[in-house]
């Protein structure tokens, strides 16, 4: 996949990443990633949050299965202090910015600072993890494709510039309900800032009002614009006979997201000793046969 070779050019070039013992090639099999099913996550060991330890004779994986939360008291962020405490990891792949290729985003370590003056209310369990390793002076990375990186594979799905930014902008109101940010009078004009940032990003002649939001978003649901009914499972990433197309334009993301993760993991493993991953429960879903076809069955444990 495109997207995979594009993470191998931005994290295997950068000459700050220091290779600290000469390790035995890890690779991954992408063929088995696999579609998230609430079927999949029931046979999971432990409901969110938790860790999965996968290791080999010379590297150790542990992904942090986590329930997205902004909360410092959270048994999420628990886990992750713990993890870093006590895994003490080498590296850490994270979720919740898109990666620009850098190694220890300055622009993020500024805005965890930010975030640790309000007790991290505002924020996820990202910026808490990059608070945490910045302090300990250890190294980190997005696992999530920039949507410029996403954008040609979209579109090989038949989708559009617009579709994606859509899906951008309905993925906004879950996270910021979460936030306690979510406020019908003031998110409209909200939501139009931010599609007109995402239209000059992804440099689309078009840009969302909240009317045409609205349109969009019923001609992929089949259902009326409403803050209140918008949630996690409106863009679930899912492609069976129940799925929206909103559900099927997050399952297609999702693929290629997932995709993405994985690379970041095997190049951490090839540099690495310990990696730790702080991802949503749901890409360990995903990745899970692929990590396991290579690692081996992982050590389970709810820690909080």
């Amino acid at each position: 996949m495109k997207i995979f070779i594009l993470a191998v050019l931005l994290f295997g070039c950068s000459s700050s990443l220091k290779v600290k013992r000469n390790l035995s090639s890890v690779d991954f099999d992408l063929t088995l990633l696999r579609p998230y099913s609430e079927e999949y996550a029931k046979a999971e060991s432990f409901t969110s949050p938790y860790v999965a330890t996968f290791k080999n004779s010379e590297v150790e994986l542990r992904f942090l299965a986590a329930d997205h939360a902004n909360n410092i008291d959270h048994p999420t962020f628990k886990t992750v202090k713990s993890s870093i405490e006590n895994f003490n990891p080498d590296f850490i792949v994270l979720e919740g910015f898109e990666d620009n290729g850098q190694i220890s985003s300055s622009a993020q370590i500024a805005h965890a600072e930010q975030c640790s003056t309000d007790g991290f209310k505002p924020c996820g369990e990202s910026s808490y993890t990059v608070y945490l390793a910045n302090k300990k002076s250890i190294p980190f990375v997005s696992g999530d494709p920039s949507d410029s990186m996403i954008l040609p594979e979209f579109h090989s799905q038949n989708y559009t510039t617009q579709d994606l930014i859509g899906l951008r902008l309905i993925q906004l109101i879950p996270q910021w309900r979460r936030a306690g940010e979510l406020n019908p009078e003031t998110t409209p004009a909200r939501l139009e800032k931010r599609a007109a940032w995402y239209s000059e990003k992804l440099k689309s002649q078009e840009v969302f009002t909240f009317k045409t939001l609205r349109q969009w978003y019923f001609d992929k649901t089949g259902e009326n614009f409403d803050f209140n009914k918008i949630g996690s499972s409106t863009v679930a990433p899912t492609n069976n006979a129940t799925s929206t197309k909103l559900n099927q334009m997050s399952f297609h993301t999702g693929l290629i997201r997932d995709s993405y993760l994985i690379s970041k993991i095997q190049l951490g493993l090839n540099k690495y000793q310990k990696v730790l991953v702080v991802f949503g429960q749901g890409h360990l879903v995903k990745t899970r046969k692929v990590l396991e076809k290579t690692m081996g069955k992982s050590e389970d444990h709810k820690l909080f």
